[in-house]
């Protein structure tokens, strides 16, 4: 599947709650400004037009995201007011070491480690305080930087990050 309609939904969709413009779309797929307005406008018609999607694409500051309609509001807000929802799960904790280690880092910075697509994870751990922005790195796309927070800190008893245990790099097990 390579079409240009694929390619401008991938690219909205890895972006996550960043988003990307026009431009940037156009440089990365070398196509012309116009052709990629033109296909966003036919991915927002898909979302619109098909009623058992749960996804939009939506416009702000110049950008496009992808995210959920607004009718799902109120089943996302009752699964993250659940408290069993709020843990740190496995994969939170695995995104969250990624980002202490490595920080500041972005979001795809911690996809390429973790093998997976995190944007949720980094999602749930700024919302629950424990990651915030850095600022944006100075490559193309601009993505944001995440580092942990003060939170974080006192959440696991450190002064800092110096505190943090030495990784591991070790994976053989057996001690040969």
């Amino acid at each position: 599947m390579n079409s240009n309609l694929a390619r401008v939904e991938a690219l909205i969709y890895v972006t996550g709650d960043t988003g990307i413009s026009v431009e940037q779309i156009s440089t990365v797929l070398d196509l012309t400004t116009k052709e990629v307005q033109s296909l966003i406008q036919a991915l927002i018609f898909k979302y619109q037009s098909d009623a058992e999607s749960a996804l939009q694409i939506i416009s702000y500051d110049h950008r496009y995201q992808l995210t959920t309609k607004p009718a799902l509001n109120t089943d996302l807000k009752k699964l993250y007011a659940n408290d069993d929802h709020n843990g740190l799960t496995q994969a939170s904790l695995e995104g969250l070491t990624i980002i202490a280690y490595n920080q500041p880092v972005t979001r795809i910075e911690v996809d390429e480690i973790r093998g997976v697509n995190s944007s949720a994870i980094i999602q749930k751990l700024v919302k629950q305080g424990l990651v915030e922005s850095a600022g944006k790195k100075n490559v193309p796309g601009s993505p944001v930087l995440y580092q942990t927070t003060e939170l974080f800190l006192n959440l696991f008893g450190l002064n800092s990050l110096t505190d943090l245990p030495p990784m591991d790099l070790d994976t053989d097990s057996k001690g040969d």
